[in-house]
């Protein structure tokens, strides 16, 4: 308000400056003006007399000051009016300019907030980011434990594999075995030359080969339920694993961790082939246990006919 005061002060002592340069008279009556202050008189008349009196010794006319003095109020209450104008103009600009600093000030509080929120908004997610790490950590750990027990399941696999084969060949060798002391017997009985002790003999062996049979069978048997719960336990640990490489896949979202998910699941996969291949021998095997069952029958029957005569 001070600073408008004072551009107002001097605002009016330019124009009357330049009022005082454009009209002679007006300065000569405000000079008037002056001396009759100076003198003591405060009335206009006083002035106005002193003035006449400087104009008469100058030779002028009272009509003359008066048209000047009117004229010098005339521009006076011009000058006056366009000072207040650009008052007026210059404290609605000032007013525009102080809302304009407060609705920035506003502005600028709620970005103050904003960025506060967005800090706490960045730290959360910092804080979210590591803990997405820390669990992608621990499945990739537990992926590899996962992929270590499949190792070890897959070598147990190998090793029930050569068992079950060796098994399938003892098998097939006693099959043979019995095939060939069948034949023996057969022929035997044709020829009519085979003696008691001989029989007995092949009886034993009969026995002992049927013995063998009944283990081997006993044994397959235990392959196949051995086999069939570890088939079971891959099938299940496939599950776990496709469950697990769905969880990592959503969360991680790493092609990486993918790959080797499906390069573990080809391996189950190859696991899995290789039961149903197992399953398959053992079908085989309890076909040639089946065949021998049919061939035991005969060969008692064909003992009962060498014992009526």
């Amino acid at each position: 308000m001070a600073l408008k005061v004072r551009q107002s002060g001097t605002g009016a002592l330019e124009q009357k400056h330049h009022l005082s340069m454009s009209c002679p008279q007006l300065l000569v009556l405000e000079r008037g003006f002056l001396l009759c202050g100076n003198s003591g008189s405060h009335t206009p008349s006083d002035c106005a007399s002193t003035g006449v009196g400087s104009f008469r010794a100058k030779g002028t006319g009272l009509a003359g000051v008066r048209s000047a003095f009117e004229e010098a109020q005339r521009l006076q209450f011009v000058a006056f009016n366009k000072l207040k104008s650009g008052l007026l103009h210059c404290e609605v600009r000032l007013q525009k300019a102080l809302d304009k600093e407060r609705s920035l000030r506003l502005l600028c509080d709620e970005k103050k907030v904003e960025l506060v929120d967005l800090q706490c908004e960045v730290g959360r997610s910092l804080n979210y980011e590591n803990h997405l790490k820390e669990q992608l950590q621990k499945k990739t750990d537990a992926l590899e434990r996962l992929r270590d027990e499949v190792g070890r399941t897959r070598r147990e696999h190998d090793e029930l594999k050569t068992l079950a084969e060796a098994q399938a060949l003892e098998g097939k060798e006693a099959l043979a075995k019995f095939l060939a002391f069948e034949a023996q017997l057969c022929i035997a009985s044709d020829n009519a030359l085979v003696q008691t002790e001989m029989i007995a003999k092949l009886e034993s062996e009969l026995l002992k080969v049927r013995a063998e049979i009944i283990d081997d069978r006993a044994e397959a048997a235990m392959s196949r339920t051995k086999a069939d719960h570890e088939m079971a336990i891959y099938s299940k640990n496939a599950a776990d694993a496709q469950a697990e490489l769905r969880r990592v896949l959503d969360r991680g979202g790493r092609i990486e961790e993918y790959a080797r998910c499906m390069s573990l699941r080809k391996t189950l996969e190859e696991i899995r082939d290789k039961g149903f291949a197992l399953s398959e021998e053992l079908a085989r095997a309890r076909a040639d246990e089946r065949d021998a069952r049919l061939l035991l029958p005969d060969a008692e029957d064909s003992e009962d006919k060498t014992d009526r005569p």
